[in-house]
């Protein structure tokens, strides 16, 4: 093919067996790979709309049975939509369906990772080409195809390439409708089973925030239970996302009151896990259970979102500290202000105290370190504690791992009650 003008392509497509077409596929690429529109168009005799046409009916029908040469076939289209001046080759691909054929072979599960990852890849090279083409993979039912690609797939270029798919159409949407739907969409994938979903999810949801500009309320159940998760990449930044809800964006969204507070409830609420504890533990006994070893293996979550919880609470009250320099109580404000209505201090010690989780103690010793900035707050954490382990805490920055039994005693039964 390299050799011959070019006129007798289409001949050669039609009668060659499947191992020669992608022969042919492959040479076409690599002799056409960075050319222009014209050039690729004059290479072929003027004959390239029709291999256009051909390859399009190809993915068309790719719903009958997966070709062998379906990798080759879309990375052949790409050479085509990604040419600089080939503007006539998008609007063709685009008449004949293109753009739904390619969301097609990405939903279907028979079709190979690496044929998903090269469709997403054209489906970006199309949306880049304008609003008119985000539009029609919007409406196209792409945002739900896309997300659902992103969560079941097991590819992390894959899983890469719908996200960032998934974010062009939402950051320069056709409309405001297209980036609320990728916004909830970005929002159930926090409830995904898979890991780097998640973490692609919430990622994202921290680049598309400030653009969408408001807050939903379904935004609050899948954070919180996303707390649990043993991933450290995730948990971090889930809790800088929270913390920019509160500090970094709170001047540039719409973000209401009675969700702040669900939000700052639900923190609180995963500190206390004594009574879930006790709980899994009747229904142990009641079971029968080897009793150890089915605590141990429940109760960890719990002691994941406890330790996430006191975290991001710490991450939280560090941010106001620093946005504010101040340390008069009257400046207490936000989130750490919420949090003090929410008897936070009463918890964190509690969760300071026990003797289940290394981490929640680290943590909730560093939250409890970040509150004593405030002079009122203080003196009432030196209250619960007593004077002897209020300057071991003060002295000892590494006093989450030297709590003596006295000290978890001390620490379980405060009284520590804001009023």
């Amino acid at each position: 093919m390299g050799a011959s003008p070019g006129k007798d392509i289409l001949t050669l497509w039609d009668q060659s067996s499947k191992k020669d077409r992608r022969n042919l596929l492959n040479q076409f690429i690599q002799l056409h790979q960075g050319q222009t529109g014209p050039e690729i168009d004059k290479s072929l005799d003027h004959m390239a709309p029709l291999l256009l046409a051909r390859l399009t009916a190809g993915l068309r029908l790719t719903y009958l049975s997966i070709a062998d040469t379906l990798f080759e076939q879309i990375a052949s289209v790409e050479i085509f939509l990604k040419s600089a001046g080939g503007l006539s080759f998008v609007e063709q691909f685009v008449d004949v369906g293109g753009p739904l054929a390619l969301l097609d072979i990405i939903a279907l599960k028979q079709t190979s990772e690496i044929s998903k990852w090269k469709a997403l890849e054209v489906l970006n090279i199309l949306s880049d080409r304008g609003i008119r083409y985000k539009m029609i993979i919007c409406k196209s039912n792409g945002i739900k195809i896309i997300t659902e690609c992103l969560a079941k797939s097991e590819s992390e270029e894959t899983r890469h390439s719908a996200r960032d798919l998934l974010l062009d159409l939402g950051l320069y949407p056709a409309s405001k409708n297209w980036a609320r739907q990728i916004y909830v969409a970005f929002i159930a994938l926090l409830n995904s089973k898979n890991p780097r979903a998640n973490h692609l999810a919430i990622s994202s949801l921290k680049t598309l925030q400030p653009v969408i500009g408001y807050v939903l309320p379904g935004l609050v159940d899948p954070l919180i239970n996303l707390l649990n998760t043993p991933h450290l990449e995730i948990l971090l930044e889930l809790c800088v996302f929270v913390r920019s809800l509160f500090t970094d964006w709170k001047d540039k969204i719409d973000f209401p009151v009675e969700i702040q507070n669900r939000l700052i409830k639900s923190l609180v609420s995963n500190l206390d896990i004594s009574q879930k504890m006790n709980d899994q533990i009747l229904i142990s006994k009641n079971l029968e259970c080897e009793i150890k070893e089915d605590i141990a293996t429940t109760s960890m979550p719990m002691l994941l979102g406890q330790s996430g919880a006191a975290r991001c609470i710490a991450m939280l009250v560090e941010a106001e500290i620093n946005g504010n320099n101040n340390s008069d109580e009257g400046k207490l404000q936000g989130a750490s202000k919420m949090l003090l209505e929410c008897d936070v201090i009463h918890h964190l010690l509690i969760t300071a105290g026990q003797q289940n989780y290394s981490e929640s103690r680290r943590m909730s010793f560093r939250a409890l370190q970040a509150f004593s900035h405030f002079s009122s707050v203080s003196r009432l954490i030196k209250s619960a504690m007593g004077s002897k382990l209020y300057v071991k805490f003060q002295e000892n920055s590494n006093i989450w791992c030297d709590v003596s039994e006295i000290d978890a005693d001390i620490l379980l039964h405060n009284q520590a009650k804001i009023n």
